[in-house]
């Protein structure tokens, strides 16, 4: 079982190495079983990772490029009152 520490360590070590590359949207923490892995988002395929870095496992997906949304206000916000 990998702890959430370990997990941390190969994160950081993956940000280093993939920091700046366009086709890396994020690198995170997750559940993998009883203990942790970390998983890279992709915005298309292309990138090839071991399956694990110092025993924790590595997990690729590609979700897309990420658009900016234009926020739009909640419900009776902006609204003067009385």
């Amino acid at each position: 079982m990998i702890s959430l520490e370990g997990a941390k360590r190969v994160r950081d070590k993956l940000v280093a190495r993939l920091q700046g590359r366009q086709d890396v949207i994020g690198v995170g923490i997750v559940r993998h079983g009883d203990g942790y892995g970390v998983q890279v988002n992709l915005s298309a395929e292309g990138i090839s990772l071991p399956p694990e870095i110092d025993g924790v496992p590595i997990r690729t997906r590609v979700i897309g490029p990420v658009v900016a949304q234009r926020l739009s206000p909640l419900s009776g916000e902006n609204q003067r009152t009385g």
